[in-house]
């Protein structure tokens, strides 16, 4: 922990006091902080244990129901999205449509050349998630239909079972990933965001990219429910490539035009709005304070682990029975864990 700790600082040294000009003429300097900090992370990772990651409040869950057959590679062939639900944008910043551009959007969204692009998968098993390389393009992500997923943060004070959908269902399903340290979280953000600029450094937006489809992030967060769903904005496609093939729409998994705030209470996203779920999603624990025990709402890009996860299991009773998936089967492997976040 001390070495990830030591080269996350001096990544970050550099991160936090990012000026172009000086930073030109030491890309050999910032490579070599970068890649130790990401073999820190990743022998750091490969470390984990299910009870740490759940005792230090770090542990994801995704639930499912008891129809294991139909839920392990539960999948959408096609998305589908209503134009009357105001989830087309113009763009990712939430700016509107008007009533003619909407409808124009809706009807080129669906095409049949179009709508071939738009699939999920959300299954039980996540294994094309934990493959790399369904992240080298926007495409191959795309056509792999491997977008982000909704999951919960789970609390240590409190039983597994009060804090997850499907709590009454005798035999419900379980997908448990751990999250990096909140600091790891932000490290990857702002390498992500300089990185955009691939015109002063070219070499560091595929060093990023790499990471990006080996590690787990927290996208949005909040103590609620926040209603996600998918929304759809034109991509920035180059005029030169032909129609249809690349996707003509950016898709996201988020926040739709409204999202719930708490019980009964909605509020109109912005990207003020946006960004707030942004900041919650890097300082994640913060969001277990305000409603203590109670089911929250995260947004993952789930990718692939150095250590034994996703850890799979199926309620039984007061206990969870872990399995492994092997050719779309479950398979018991006799670990089980505690509602109090204890894996044997």
């Amino acid at each position: 922990m001390w070495q990830l700790d030591f080269h996350r600082q001096e990544l970050n040294k550099i991160l936090d006091n990012w000026d172009m000009r000086l930073l030109q003429n030491n890309l050999m300097v910032i490579q070599r902080h970068m890649e130790n900090w990401w073999d820190a992370y990743k022998k750091w990772e490969s470390q984990d244990t299910f009870d740490t990651a759940f005792a230090e409040d770090r542990m994801t869950v995704r639930t499912f129901d008891e129809d294991f057959d139909k839920q392990v590679n539960k999948k959408f062939g096609s998305i589908q999205i209503s134009k009357e639900d105001d989830r087309f944008f113009a763009d990712s910043q939430y700016t509107t449509l008007g009533a003619t551009q909407i409808d124009q959007h809706h009807t080129a969204f669906h095409s049949p050349d179009e709508a071939k692009h738009y699939r999920a998968d959300r299954g039980i098993d996540s294994s094309a998630f934990a493959v790399p390389s369904n992240f080298s393009s926007r495409e191959k992500k795309y056509e792999a239909g491997l977008h982000d997923l909704s999951a919960s943060l789970l609390n240590h004070s409190f039983p597994i079972w009060k804090q997850v959908h499907h709590k009454w269902e005798k035999k419900a399903n379980y997908a448990f990933l751990p999250l990096s340290q909140e600091a790891d979280q932000e490290v990857i953000f702002k390498l992500t965001r300089y990185a955009k600029d691939r015109i002063t450094f070219p070499q560091l937006y595929p060093m990023v990219r790499g990471y990006r489809a080996e590690m787990t992030r927290i996208k949005l967060a909040h103590d609620y429910d926040m209603g996600i769903g998918y929304t759809a904005s034109p991509a920035n496609n180059s005029p030169l490539e032909c129609k249809g093939t690349r996707p003509e729409f950016k898709l996201r998994y988020g926040l739709p035009a409204t999202t719930t705030v708490s019980a009964g209470v909605t509020q109109t996203v912005t990207q003020p709005v946006y960004l707030a779920r942004q900041t919650a999603a890097r300082s994640f624990k913060q969001i277990l304070l305000t409603r203590p025990g109670m089911k929250n709402e995260i947004v993952l890009a789930m990718r692939k682990h150095a250590g034994p996860f996703p850890v799979y299991a199926v309620r039984n009773g007061n206990l969870l029975n872990c399995y492994d998936v092997v050719d779309g089967k479950m398979k018991l492997n006799g670990k089980k864990i505690s509602m109090d976040g204890k894996l044997t």
